[in-house]
């Protein structure tokens, strides 16, 4: 798992422009022990699938996390790839599918920031 400042900064575009920009990521979950009402069997859960997903992908492959702070809490942010640049490019592929006024506004604030 690596530290990514470009997942960080798309999801900050994302939670700026995009009212429900959850199914764009991986996975998001709390940052630590403000537990957002999810138990622990979800998590692993959430956990396990995420890492077929992963093997799904094909190898090499790399998990990114990015923590923004969200108030009092502070959110991960998680996506995979075969590197960063392609973690973003999965993101990017499921804004542009989407071709609204929202994603596209999303993305000209990530490719504004860039």
């Amino acid at each position: 798992m690596k530290q990514s400042q470009k997942l960080e900064r798309m999801a900050k575009c994302c939670k700026e422009a995009i009212d429900d920009y959850g199914e764009f990521f991986d996975l998001i979950s709390t940052g630590g022990y403000d537990n957002d009402g999810s138990t622990g069997p979800q998590m692993v859960e959430l956990g396990i699938g995420l890492g077929f997903d992963m093997c799904r992908y094909g190898e090499p492959v790399e998990m990114f996390v990015a923590y923004v702070e969200d108030g009092p809490h502070t959110c991960c942010y998680w996506s995979f790839g075969r590197d960063e640049d392609d973690a973003i490019a999965r993101i990017r592929e499921k804004l542009e599918v989407c071709d609204d006024e929202e994603t596209r506004a999303a993305l000209a604030l990530f490719d504004g920031a860039s």
